[in-house]
């Protein structure tokens, strides 16, 4: 649909992607109550998937050779499953695909990237458990210290998969991979929450254990890890079970 809003008169393009439904209408008068089939209704309480983009205008400027310039408009993007704090649930069909949208890049944004792309790589990658323990306890500090106010990918490589040559070029490629600069970012690790105060670890059983992060090796100690097996050593008595 398309229109015109707010006291400028701004035009706007929008899309909405939502399921029809089928109702009914009710009606009092004087003969008594009718009842009406309606069908091909949208956006009823009923449903909660649907999702909106939106392309405002904010300044009118002549077409050049490559076409409006960016600045503009402005990109709105409503998705149920998408929060201020969270937008990797949203279906990226829909806002990259078919829109060609992409959520802007803040700080906040690229430490969360940095963080979970790093975590990924790690869990991904055949070095023993020990070693992928050491390697997260570093990325955790390394994201909450107070000591610096950037991070980057190949300080993270240099600093801590020094130890194997292709471990590091392959770390630097996957980031690439997945988009990530390779300047340095300015640090803001307020997206991350309960990432940096938890820390989570999951076996193949789908047995989880969680600990606070801080105190994880002090907590728990894995003593010898097989095959099919790990024996792990927990600081404290069994208290309850949830």
């Amino acid at each position: 649909m398309t229109g015109i809003t707010g006291a400028n008169a701004a035009r706007f393009l929008a899309v909405i992607k939502a399921e029809m439904q089928d109702g009914f209408d009710l009606e009092e008068s004087a003969q008594g109550l009718t009842v009406q089939y309606l069908s091909n209704l949208m956006l009823t309480p009923a449903q909660r998937f649907y999702k909106i983009g939106l392309l405002l205008e904010r300044s009118y400027n002549e077409a050049g050779e490559e076409g409006r310039l960016p600045g503009d408009f402005a990109a709105i993007l409503y998705d149920q499953q998408m929060s201020a704090q969270e937008t990797r649930s949203a279906a990226q069909y829909f806002y990259r695909t078919f829109l060609g949208f992409e959520v802007m890049e803040t700080s906040k944004k690229l430490t969360r990237d940095f963080f979970l792309f790093t975590r990924e790589f790690i869990t991904g990658r055949d070095l023993d458990t020990e070693k992928k323990l050491d390697l997260n306890d570093a990325l955790r500090v390394m994201v909450k210290s107070d000591q610096t106010l950037t991070l980057s990918s190949s300080e993270y490589a240099d600093s801590y998969l020094a130890f194997d040559e292709d471990t590091r070029d392959d770390y630097l490629q996957f980031m690439q991979s997945k988009g990530f600069p390779a300047q340095a970012i300015n640090k803001d690790a307020s997206l991350l929450g309960s990432l940096l105060k938890r820390r989570k670890v999951k076996f193949t059983s789908d047995v989880t254990l969680t600990a606070p992060a801080d105190q994880f090796k002090d907590l728990i100690q894995i003593e010898e890890s097989s095959a099919d097996s790990t024996l792990v050593r927990i600081k404290g008595k069994l208290r309850s079970e949830e």
